[in-house]
């Protein structure tokens, strides 16, 4: 027994432009439109990454010494724990 699908109808809304239309929106006296090449986007992909990075390393900064205490504790206490784990 076959099931019935109801059909979805694809029209886009009237009100709507696609996405992949060229058009470009008409510019506003005294404004300069924003820059699409291809340098504009890697500048800005740079931009904030470099943002992101700052901020991670200011929420780390707290954390720092506590890090590197764990760091100190992990690497000298490494040999004890192999001994546990082989015997």
């Amino acid at each position: 027994m076959k099931r019935a699908t109801p059909s979805v109808s694809r029209k886009k809304p009237s009100g709507l432009k696609s996405i992949d239309s060229k058009e470009k929106a008409p510019a506003k006296p005294g404004h300069k439109p924003l820059p699409l090449g291809s340098d504009a986007r890697k500048n800005a992909r740079v931009v904030f990454a470099l943002a992101i990075v700052a901020l991670s390393l200011w929420t780390a900064a707290g954390f720092l010494s506590a890090l590197i205490w764990a760091t100190i504790l992990a690497i000298s206490l490494w040999p004890l724990y192999v001994s546990f784990v082989v015997a």
